[in-house]
């Protein structure tokens, strides 16, 4: 499964599987805080290890998939101990 951003100048950018499962279950989750093992077995589709950094690397490349399609810089934010939420994805 993959998926597709389009900016508003008709630019698209490409979202693996694992980026768009978790982009939808923080949509889904409308601004609330959506854990590390949330995404983890979500995205990934395993447990959550706490010394495993992939969560946090696949956000790190989404992040960066979203700005370039036009969405506002800290369109997820971080929870420092918790996890992550989605505060918007409106264009700048």
């Amino acid at each position: 499964l993959r998926g597709t951003l389009t900016d508003e100048r008709g630019r698209s950018v490409n979202l693996t599987g694992a980026e768009m499962a978790a982009l939808g279950l923080l949509a889904e989750a409308g601004g609330e805080i959506v854990s590390r093992s949330q995404l983890c077995e979500t995205a990934l589709r395993r447990p959550w290890n706490p010394e495993d950094r992939s969560i946090d690397q696949l956000v790190y490349l989404l992040r960066r998939k979203l700005t370039a399609a036009g969405a506002e810089d800290g369109a997820i934010k971080s929870v420092r101990g918790v996890g992550y939420t989605l505060t918007t994805l409106a264009a700048s």
